[in-house]
């Protein structure tokens, strides 16, 4: 899940989560995929930040990583994950102790972008 401020990139520009509309096209990690469901959510949050990009979502939240799916929970700084700019190494990881407008995302190959990132909810 990621917060409701999270820019998803669609065909033509940008939409941030909370503006999705279900069964549109936005990025996965092999280009558009197709956005089957999106639901909403309270969830306690982690900000995961490299050199360049920076995103807020739920412990559950998996990441591609070079060694397989990651858990934001689990991400650790070095750990290598993969962006819109190749993989890069986490900076930091921190729990943030407080509960935000949280939205998960189910796409037909089970990838999207995410404020740069590229997550999935395939956990491996």
């Amino acid at each position: 899940m990621v917060a409701k401020d999270t820019v998803i990139p669609i065909n033509n520009g940008f939409y941030t989560v909370d503006k999705l509309n279900p069964k549109q096209d936005i990025y996965g990690a092999d280009g558009l995929t197709f956005l089957s469901r999106i639901d909403y959510a309270r969830e306690y949050g982690i900000i995961v930040i490299t050199d360049h990009f920076e995103v807020t979502v739920s412990a559950d939240q998996h990441f591609i990583t070079e060694s397989g799916p990651k858990a934001a929970s689990k991400l650790v700084a070095g750990d290598e994950i993969y962006t819109s700019n190749g993989y890069e190494p986490v900076s930091s990881v921190s729990n943030t102790e407080e509960i935000y407008d949280m939205f998960y995302v189910a796409t037909q190959d089970g990838t999207f972008q995410a404020n740069g990132f590229y997550l999935t909810n395939n956990n491996g």
